[in-house]
């Protein structure tokens, strides 16, 4: 047995025992009306009469109040109105609790239960404002029973509606909604951070060098130099010396050789 059909089983049998009782109260007053209008011979004015006996309800005594649910107990023959009215409330409220969001498996909710004299009587003061409105739905002046027939239903399809509404004023939607509908923020799940690996430190390889000889070594550079650095020179040995005849004349001086590398 699921809670929506447990809260619509206990909703329609209080609705079966107490509608129309409640109906038959609002006819009670539209008699009242149209028998003071035909005493003083204006029945024209039965509709307009009504509406003010309607504005009256808010008013009525604990008198007049513990009356009319002492009617509605006898004629409905239900000696458990009260009982039934709690059991809709807590299905209403077990029906939201179903779709809980809150880690708790028991949540306690603060409800203040109206009494059944409380309720009957927030139901006529809905329902003669409703009533009101739709005065004409009460008219049987020349009105055919056909038409009173469907006049009557729909009197008691909208003090259905009225009930609803009543149920719902009654039930602490603030508690619930604190209860059950309100879910705490999921902590943010924390992340490894995994350690990067460093990568090992390249030592560049030794610079070439070129050798001419057992003493003379010159090394030089790969990298790009500036182009306006003055390039090396390189001494190949020292200078020979050749002892000339007299007949033979010293052939002039050449340069020590110089080599550039153009790297």
């Amino acid at each position: 047995m699921t809670t929506d059909f447990v809260k619509q089983s206990l909703r329609e049998n209080l609705s079966r025992v107490l509608i129309p009782h409640v109906a038959d109260g609002l006819w009670s007053i539209y008699d009242n009306a149209k028998t003071a209008c035909l005493r003083n011979k204006q029945p024209g004015e039965t509709l307009k009469t009504f509406q003010n006996l309607l504005t009256r309800v808010p008013q009525w005594t604990d008198t007049i109040l513990s009356a009319e649910v002492s009617r509605i107990e006898k004629a409905s023959k239900c000696e458990y109105m009260d009982d039934l009215l709690l059991g809709v409330f807590v299905s209403y409220i077990r029906a939201f609790a179903s779709l809980q969001q809150s880690e708790e498996t028991h949540v306690n909710i603060e409800f203040d239960r109206p009494s059944l004299s409380v309720f009957v009587f927030t139901l006529y003061k809905a329902a003669a404002r409703k009533c009101w409105s739709n005065a004409y739905l009460f008219k049987t002046i020349d009105v055919s029973s056909e038409q009173q027939s469907r006049n009557r239903r729909d009197i008691e399809t909208m003090i259905s509606g009225t009930l609803d509404e009543v149920i719902d004023s009654f039930i602490p939607w603030k508690d619930i909604s604190k209860a059950y509908f309100q879910t705490k923020a999921p902590a943010a799940p924390t992340r490894a951070v995994a350690e990067i690996p460093t990568a090992p430190e390249v030592i560049p390889p030794p610079k070439p060098a070129l050798s001419f000889g057992e003493s003379e070594t010159v090394e030089f550079e790969t990298d790009n130099e500036d182009e306006d650095e003055e390039r090396p020179r390189l001494t190949m040995g020292e200078d020979v010396k050749l002892e000339l005849s007299d007949d033979e004349e010293e052939p002039a001086a050449k340069p020590a050789g110089v080599v550039k590398l153009d790297l």
